[in-house]
């Protein structure tokens, strides 16, 4: 009696195909190259893109510094004054006012026994008033106002002038017309005034005209 392979005969379904690696399994080496690759790309880019927004803002910073260097270095010119000064005859309706020089006197002045004290300090104006129209014409000390720097201002002191041995010509007179009063105003200020101008006029009402004093 013959023995039969328990197998013989039996047939058996084909052994499956090995899974087939894609692409990235089968070539690490390339992909990793490739992600270095991309990486290194990636971070250009920032970079580049970084360094164009830092030109600019640099640009731009240097620009604004460029158009406000001007404005800062730039010096203001003061406007010009026109205002006439010592010796520069002034006309002011029926006079013509020059004042010929400025002093300070200090706080006394006069010949004992015959002195007076200032109030604050005396500053001694030598004027000359010129009559400049067709007819007689009265002047008055009162016409004539000192300012300081502080724009206040002063009346004439119409008694002081007498004690420097002037006569009160100049406190009030009478003028021809072309003539001329020459004389010293005394003016009483403060002080810790700056005489700075002298308002002059041919009444006492209206605007005058100034002389700088300095």
């Amino acid at each position: 009696m013959s023995m039969q392979n328990p197998g013989q005969g039996q047939t058996y379904p084909p052994a499956p195909a090995p899974a087939k690696k894609n692409f990235f399994a089968r070539h690490k080496v390339l992909t990793i190259l490739g992600g270095i690759v991309l990486l290194v790309v990636i971070i250009s880019v920032a970079s580049n893109a970084g360094g164009n927004t830092d030109q600019a803002d640099n640009g731009s910073s240097t620009s604004s510094s460029d158009s406000k260097a001007p404005e800062e270095g730039k010096t203001e010119e003061k406007p010009k004054d026109d205002t006439p000064g010592l010796n520069t005859p002034v006309e002011k309706g029926k006079f013509e006012f020059t004042v010929v020089a400025v002093e300070n006197l200090g706080t006394e002045i006069g010949t004992a026994p015959l002195t007076t004290k200032a109030q604050g300090q005396f500053v001694k104006l030598d004027i000359k008033v010129n009559n400049i129209s067709k007819s007689a014409e009265t002047f008055l000390v009162n016409y004539i106002k000192l300012e300081d720097a502080e724009g206040r201002t002063f009346d004439a002191d119409g008694s002081a002038s007498i004690y420097l041995g002037a006569d009160a010509s100049t406190w009030i007179s009478q003028i021809n017309p072309g003539n001329t009063l020459e004389g010293p105003v005394v003016f009483d200020i403060p002080a810790d005034a700056v005489p700075t101008k002298l308002i002059v006029n041919d009444s006492a009402f209206g605007e005058g005209k100034t002389i700088n004093l300095q």
